[in-house]
């Protein structure tokens, strides 16, 4: 019993010694660890635990595992920085292979077209490329509202491109409107929104175009009764009668022309007429025209000079000579008159022959010296 509480005793009193020693250990490691912890992994604040290291070298480690960290993160960064280089490279390249493609045969679909007017909207030769493609693919009523929405996107002051949107939108009315008066309608708002004179002089246009010759003559007669002091409005109608084979209404609207112009503008009119009758009428007829006008104004040099070249390009040589002879024998100043004088040597270079190149050498010289003498005096 005794030996038994003994051996009790002498184990407790070990335990007791252990529970000291472990108290002791546990206070030991109490103080290590109640430095300030590294912000490393748990495996190095072990290993400064059991290697009993200054706290001097622990820093030391500390900035070694910064540096390398940042060091990583910079090769990192680096590197990523690259990578997206390289990718915004290639994107700017296809962005520039695109735009280039698109410049060379020009937009393919409508999200081409849309992408291309958001840069351009007040541009009409995009509105009107657009609408082509909208035509193209049977998109009538579409290709309407896409005219008269980039109306309403052109500014006002961009008369010229607003002019030439009106001039589609009345073409799409005539061939596609819904309704017979939906042209007249359109043109009545483009008059009131853009040059009428303009607008309706397109509109004739596009009524001929459209074999609707009465609704042309209309528009015609209309521009000429509210512009009969412009000499184009008459020229204009003029072109049309003469190019539908309407000869002798043409003649009186030359007729008509005379009574309100003013002289000079006459003069030009007349030769515009008498071009248009050479062209579409009686040839003989254009050349009386022309020598009546020169007859009364002797020193149009311009009317002369327009003659000439009307009897030179439909190849009547022998009146084209008889002409340019005429033009150089004119009073006027020596400047003009060598002007006249090239003009006839170029015409006998290419038209001519030794003969007819001589004669006009030997008339050329004479009035050179003419006009010598009269300065000596």
């Amino acid at each position: 019993m005794n030996s038994k509480k003994l051996k009790y005793s002498k184990a407790t009193k070990r335990l007791l010694d252990c529970s000291d020693d472990e108290e002791e250990i546990s206070s030991k490691k109490t103080k290590v660890c109640s430095m300030p912890p590294a912000p490393s992994s748990l495996f190095t604040l072990t290993l400064e635990s059991s290697i009993a290291e200054p706290e001097k070298d622990s820093s030391d480690d500390e900035e070694e595992v910064k540096k390398g960290e940042q060091k990583r993160r910079r090769k990192v960064s680096r590197a990523q920085r690259d990578r997206e280089a390289r990718q915004l490279e290639e994107q700017l390249r296809e962005a520039e292979r695109s735009r280039l493609t698109k410049d060379t045969i020009g937009p393919q679909t409508e999200d081409d077209y849309r992408e291309l007017l958001l840069t351009n909207k007040a541009c009409s030769a995009t509105w009107i490329q657009y609408i082509s493609f909208l035509l193209a693919a049977g998109e009538h009523e579409r290709a309407r509202a896409t005219a008269r929405r980039g109306l309403s996107m052109i500014p006002f002051e961009e008369q010229q491109e607003r002019v030439n949107l009106w001039t589609v939108l009345l073409r799409l009315e005539v061939m596609y409107g819904s309704t017979d008066n939906a042209a007249e309608t359109a043109l009545a708002e483009a008059c009131s929104n853009a040059d009428d004179f303009i607008i309706l002089t397109n509109m004739a246009n596009i009524y001929q175009e459209n074999d609707m010759l009465n609704k042309a003559e209309e528009i015609h007669n209309r521009i000429t009764k509210k512009y009969y002091a412009e000499m184009d409005a008459w020229v204009r109608k003029g072109q049309f009668y003469y190019s539908t084979g309407q000869v002798e209404e043409a003649r009186t609207t030359l007729v008509k022309a005379l009574r309100v112009l003013k002289k000079k503008e006459g003069v030009d009119v007349t030769c515009r007429f008498a071009q248009l009758e050479h062209k579409h009428g009686d040839a003989d007829r254009a050349k009386s025209m022309f020598e009546s006008v020169l007859a009364n104004f002797p020193k149009r040099v311009d009317v002369w000079n327009v003659y000439a070249d009307l009897l030179i390009k439909t190849e009547d040589f022998e009146q084209a000579r008889n002409v340019l002879s005429r033009m150089c024998c004119l009073q006027m100043r020596l400047s003009k008159k060598l002007a006249l004088f090239s003009k006839w040597r170029t015409f006998e270079k290419t038209h001519g022959n030794s003969r007819t190149q001589e004669a006009a050498k030997r008339l050329i010289d004479e009035l050179l010296l003419k006009e010598e003498a009269a300065l000596d005096e």
